[in-house]
C-alpha cells in the first residue's frame, strides 16, 4: 500500500528466498525514473522487482540489469493476483542481462485472479536469458488460463529476444499496437502451447 519513488542510486547485491531480490512490492505505487537495480538475486520470481497485488509499477529511467530469478522473472515480474488490476508502464529505462535459470523472460506480465495493464512505449529490453538458454525478452501468460494478458505497445522500444504469448487452444495472450510504433528491430513472437496465429 505504499509508495515508491527511485530517481537515482543503486539498489545492489541483495538475496531473497521469497520473490523480489531487489525491491518487493505489494498493493504499492511505484516509479522508477532512475538509478540501478543490479546484481539482485531470488528464489522465486523478480530478481530485480517484484509487483504482487494490484501495484501500479511506472518504468522510465532505472536499469534493471544482471538480476537473477529462480522462478520467472530475471529482471521484473508484475501479478495481478490481488484484489484489482493491476498496472505496468515502460516509457524509458531498459531491463537487460537479467537470468531466469529455472524459468523464463527478463519481464513476465501474468494475469491472476485480476488482469495487468500493461504498456511499453520505449526502453530497452534486450539479453535476458531463459532456463533453455535463450533470450526470452517478455512472457505474457495467465495461470488459470481464462484471462490472458494484452501488451500494448507504442512509440519506438528496442526489444531483442523472444516474446512468449502463452496460449491454449482458441485463446490466448496477444499484443495491441496502439499508436505509432517504430521499434528499430522486427519483434520476434513465439507461442508457448497453442496453435500459431
Amino acid at each position: 500500500g505504499g509508495t515508491l519513488n527511485m530517481t537515482g542510486g543503486v539498489i545492489r547485491s541483495n538475496t531473497s528466498v521469497e520473490d523480489g531480490g531487489g525491491v518487493y512490492l505489494w498493493d504499492a505505487k511505484a516509479v522508477f525514473s532512475g538509478g540501478v537495480i543490479e546484481g539482485n538475486e531470488t528464489d522465486r520470481c523478480g530478481g530485480g522487482i517484484c509487483a504482487l497485488g494490484a501495484s501500479d509499477v511506472t518504468l522510465s529511467g532505472t536499469a534493471v540489469r544482471n538480476n537473477t530469478s529462480h522462478g520467472d522473472g530475471g529482471g521484473v515480474y508484475v501479478e495481478a493476483n490481488g484484489s484489482s488490476d493491476a498496472k505496468f508502464t515502460m516509457t524509458g529505462g531498459s531491463i537487460t542481462g537479467n537470468q531466469s535459470p529455472e524459468g523464463y523472460a527478463g519481464l513476465v506480465i501474468a494475469n491472476k485472479d485480476y488482469a495487468v495493464d500493461a504498456a511499453i512505449s520505449g526502453g530497452t529490453i534486450s539479453g535476458n536469458t531463459d532456463q533453455d538458454g535463450e533470450d526470452t525478452s517478455i512472457r505474457l501468460c495467465d495461470y488459470f488460463g481464462s484471462n490472458y494478458p494484452v501488451l500494448k505497445l507504442s512509440g519506438a522500444p528496442s526489444i531483442s529476444g523472444r516474446i512468449d504469448l502463452w496460449d491454449e487452444s482458441e485463446t490466448g495472450a496477444y499484443l495491441e499496437i496502439v499508436g505509432a510504433f517504430n521499434p528499430p528491430s522486427p519483434l520476434s513472437l513465439s507461442d508457448v502451447y497453442g496453435t500459431e496465429g
